[in-house]
């Protein structure tokens, strides 16, 4: 690692560089000994960055939005189960309740980005959020109305109930205003258990009646081929032990962020992305700045900007307060 420091009075600008990769950390002072404002880019774990810089430049460190050429953070978007729901309680944790209005307060659009349907989501989740990314990112809507709706094709729609019916696995079946299961495996009694949902039961011919949005396929790991080998348009991604979610080829949290960008203006370095799940890393991606829960994986881990504690420990809390985002 290469560290240098350049500046003046008013700004300086430390480059962290590694395996051929520069890194930016933008510090802003309005005077000699003031509290320092500092932003950092890239993939490098956040805590090494702070010490880099605080042991060039020893001053108050205050992490915060971006500003003076710098980017201010408009978007704020955060997936649900162990990031802004606990797994323990299924309840939003008080202080990510103060941390979500602060942002607002301060203009900053708070956006939920679920692989849940939005009738799927506990009523504290259901207001207080500018826009909702649902079913990973097939169906996204705000005040104004939906502005994102992309169904899993019929043909693939017709593999998949095909194969469960053959009980090569069960399906839970995820459309618009309805989600039902096949059958109640000892998977799927698991996963209600985590997540607090309650599933229905019902006639897997059933899925035909509106277009599907998302499959959650009751497989292990690595078994996931028994149906991508046979459907041409879907992918799939994983957050759990007992299935994988089903989703159109062009389809994803990663899909829905850029429909939220279009919508509003927002450029990716003016958001910052929560999540705890594999299903969260095209999110991060899409992001100037992510943050994995305590609770996560050592992988998402591995793709976020910054990693902070779990869901209950005030993860959500703790980041935005080190990212400076809170009044």
């Amino acid at each position: 690692m290469r560290l240098s420091l350049k500046g003046g009075r008013q700004v300086c600008c430390a480059y962290l560089h590694a395996a051929g990769v520069c890194k930016v950390i933008v510090i802003l002072a309005s005077e000699p000994g003031a509290p320092v404002r500092f932003s950092y880019y890239g993939a490098w774990p956040i805590e090494p960055v702070w010490w880099c810089v605080m042991s060039l430049c020893p001053c108050t460190m205050h992490a915060a939005q971006n500003d003076e050429g710098g980017h201010v953070i408009k978007a704020a978007f955060f997936d649900v189960d162990g990031t802004l729901l606990s797994f323990a309680t299924h309840e939003m944790p008080v202080s990510t309740k103060e941390a979500i209005r602060s942002m607002r307060e301060q203009g900053i659009l708070t956006i939920v980005a679920s692989g849940r349907a939005f009738y799927q989501l506990p009523s504290c989740l259901r207001s207080g959020f500018d826009a909702y990314i649902t079913l990973n990112g097939q169906l996204c809507f705000d005040d104004r109305g939906v502005f994102r709706s992309n169904p899993i094709d019929p043909a693939d729609v017709r593999v998949m109930v095909d194969q469960a019916a053959q009980g090569l696995y069960d399906i839970l079946v995820m459309q618009r205003d309805r989600a039902f299961v096949s059958s109640f495996s000892e998977s799927v009694c698991a996963i209600m258990k985590q997540s607090g949902v309650t599933y229905e039961l019902d006639e897997l011919d059933r899925a035909f009646d509106a277009p599907v949005y998302q499959f959650c396929a009751f497989l292990d790991p690595g078994e996931e081929r028994i149906f991508m080998d046979a459907t041409k348009a879907v992918k799939q991604t994983r957050w759990s032990p007992w299935f994988c979610d089903v989703v159109p080829a062009a389809g994803g949290k990663s899909y829905g962020i850029q429909a939220v960008f279009e919508r509003y203006g927002i450029a990716p370095e003016e958001a910052v992305a929560f999540g705890d799940g594999e299903n969260d890393l095209s999110m991060f991606e899409m992001v100037g700045t992510s943050v994995a829960m305590g609770n996560a994986s050592d992988m998402v881990k591995a793709h976020a900007t910054l990693v902070t504690d779990d869901v209950d420990s005030d993860g959500l809390y703790n980041a935005c307060k080190k990212l400076g985002l809170l009044s």
